[in-house]
């Protein structure tokens, strides 16, 4: 059995660092991919995917001079927050630096 699956995309510009995959952000691409994988695709291209967006990241935060054991550590400090929460607190704390 074929299953058929319409995705409508549309891009704002933001968060993304544009809509081709890029080594140094998160692309509209590479999260299209992802998700793709996650629904169609077999375990190994899930897995596939996942190392593909982990050796970004790192790249990233290398360049930035972070080490994943701060990822682990904001996460944990995020533990038993709605991300909606945590999120609209960024954003405000975002908004009253910007004041």
């Amino acid at each position: 059995m074929t299953r058929r699956i319409l995705i409508t995309v549309e891009y704002d510009g933001g968060p993304f660092y544009g809509w081709q995959r890029q080594i140094d952000g998160s692309t509209v691409q590479q999260v299209l991919e992802q998700a793709t994988a996650a629904l169609t695709g077999s375990d190994e291209a899930v897995l596939a995917e996942s190392a593909d967006l982990i050796y970004h990241w790192m790249v990233v935060l290398a360049a930035r001079g972070l080490t994943p054991l701060q990822v682990v550590e904001t996460l944990a400090a995020r533990a038993g927050t709605s991300g909606l929460v945590e999120k609209a607190a960024r954003q405000n704390d975002h908004d009253e630096d910007a004041d």
